[in-house]
C-alpha cells in the first residue's frame, strides 16, 4: 500500500497588492471560490481579493491527493483572517502617518 501527502493548502495574504496566494507549488490543479461561488479563470496559485468576502481554494496534487485551504474573509473597512474552528485574527489595512514634509 502506498501513502501519498495531502496537498499544502496554507496560504499567505499581500495586503498592499490585495494578493492571497497558496505556498505549494506542486499543486496541479487550484479552484479558487468566493462566497461560495467559483472565482472564472481563477485557477493558478494567486488571486486577486477585490472584492469583500469569503475567500478559499481547492488544490489537488500530482497524487491526485485534494485539500482545501482556511478561509479569508475581507471586510469593506477591515481585513480579517478567519481559520476554521479559530478565533478571527484582525490584520488592519496599512495606514499612512502624517506628513513630516515642509
Amino acid at each position: 500500500m502506498q501513502v501519498f501527502a495531502l496537498p499544502d493548502m496554507t496560504w499567505t495574504y499581500d495586503s498592499l497588492s490585495q494578493t492571497l496566494c497558496l505556498g505549494d507549488t506542486a499543486l496541479v490543479s487550484v479552484t479558487w471560490f468566493l462566497d461560495g461561488d467559483t472565482i472564472p479563470n481563477a485557477t493558478g496559485l494567486c488571486v486577486q481579493t477585490n472584492d469583500p468576502g469569503s475567500y478559499w481554494a481547492t488544490g489537488t496534487n500530482g497524487f491526485g491527493c485534494t485539500g482545501q485551504s482556511d478561509t479569508l474573509v475581507i471586510a469593506p473597512h477591515h481585513r480579517y483572517v478567519r481559520h476554521r474552528h479559530r478565533t478571527p485574527t484582525t490584520v488592519s489595512p496599512p495606514t499612512l502617518g502624517p506628513s513630516t514634509a515642509t
